[in-house]
């Protein structure tokens, strides 16, 4: 995986601001925290859908580089089926589902896929707002000015 610390470190560099007195040093430096979300197994000998790594001194294994962790989601060992939403028990398992399903997830589900969940309702309605045509999107957006612009709503 060579993506995962190129992309990390473009992040890490991008943060400076060259040139300018706030933000141009080196102590300036948040860390970076690399996710991805892979529809593919990335690490084969791994049983685990969810990995988390972190950068060692090979003699000591003390993190001096303290900066950078990643963390992988593989996709395809995720445990729980398509039609197993019952299955689901945390926020964390709804959203590996919304990654791995939300294509084909059926409007029928959503309920017993959302639950109390906003945030996760969220994420589906903008899934849908995206493929929405333009009249569509055109029709939603002025009846969202039309509510906004009455003073009695």
């Amino acid at each position: 995986m060579k993506k995962g610390p190129y992309y990390a470190t473009k992040a890490y560099s991008r943060q400076l601001n060259k040139g300018k007195a706030v933000g141009s040093r080196y102590q300036d430096l948040k860390a970076v925290v690399f996710i991805a979300i892979c529809d593919t197994n990335i690490f084969k000998d791994k049983k685990a859908y969810l990995s988390h790594h972190i950068i060692l001194d090979k003699e000591t294994y003390i993190q001096g580089l303290q900066d950078f962790s990643f963390s992988f989601v593989e996709l395809g060992k995720f445990p729980i089926q398509e039609q197993e939403i019952d299955k689901l028990s945390n926020i964390v398992e709804k959203w590996r589902y919304f990654f791995k399903y939300a294509p084909v997830t059926k409007e029928t589900d959503l309920k017993n896929i959302v639950g109390q969940d906003e945030v996760i309702e969220e994420a589906y309605e903008e899934l849908n707002r995206f493929n929405w045509s333009e009249i569509e999107l055109y029709t939603y957006e002025k009846e969202i000015k039309r509510i906004m612009d009455n003073p009695s709503c």
